[in-house]
């Protein structure tokens, strides 16, 4: 996968209980795109750190969702056409070290898998958003 071919918007939806982060993913480019079904957090949930959070005091928040390590197969990345758009969320508290009334910076920021490269990785990045959950 090539530098920005998909287009990341980040938008965090902040209710009593909840920090719920809404990725759109849209691919801008002239070829499809292949997006790993985990990375992307696809079921809603995540599986790794795929957020960079920091707190107001300038600090790293920390992941305490499930970990899965895993090889990454052909069959767990999905084909975004030229053109399309998926959308996928995440409910942040759940799985980061976040505490009310408190502000953070938050970005989708992730090294995701290369499809058929063995070696490759390719950084995806979303803009960044700051709030006081």
């Amino acid at each position: 996968m090539k530098d920005k071919l998909v287009n990341i918007h980040l938008k965090v939806e902040r209710s009593e209980e909840s920090l719920v982060a809404h990725i759109l993913f849209t691919n801008d480019s002239n070829e499809e795109v292949y997006l790993d079904k985990q990375t992307i957090c696809l079921e809603n949930k995540t599986h790794r750190s795929v957020f960079k959070i920091i707190n107001e005091k300038r600090d790293k928040v920390h992941y305490k969702g499930v970990l899965v390590r895993r090889d990454v197969l052909p069959e767990d990345f999905i084909v975004l056409k030229v053109g399309d758009k998926i959308e996928t969320e995440v409910v942040l508290n759940e799985v980061y070290e976040m505490a009310k009334n408190h502000k953070y910076s938050i970005q989708y920021s992730v090294f995701h898998p290369t499809y058929l490269d063995d070696a490759g990785f390719t950084i995806l990045e979303s803009n960044t958003i700051d709030v006081l959950y």
